[in-house]
């Protein structure tokens, strides 16, 4: 019999752009939602590359933002291999931005 699809618990996630049921459902198991959002925010936000040439600047938010960045390589190693996948690519969008 086929696996089933993981189902994302309702009301618990908020959709990313390109990201499928599967990766949300897995990045709430292992933690990893919040950490995505916040890089996502950082690298959108348009100060982030002033802050990334003085280090001085909004230290507090910069810093939380690098330390999420370091938690979503640590949530790539313990994804399934098709989150992972997907995830590294999500990612590797967040950092061609920088």
């Amino acid at each position: 019999m086929p696996r089933r699809r993981p189902v994302p618990p309702r009301g618990k996630l908020r959709p990313i752009h390109g990201a499928s049921t599967r990766l949300l459902a897995d990045l709430h198991r292992h933690g990893g939602a919040g950490a995505l959002e916040q890089w996502s925010g950082f690298v959108r936000h348009p100060m982030h590359r002033r802050w990334l040439k003085e280090h001085e600047a909004h230290y507090d938010e910069a810093g939380e933002a690098l330390w999420a960045r370091e938690c979503l390589d640590h949530v790539i190693a313990r994804l399934p291999r098709r989150s992972a996948r997907e995830l590294r690519k999500l990612v590797q969008k967040l950092d061609d931005l920088c």
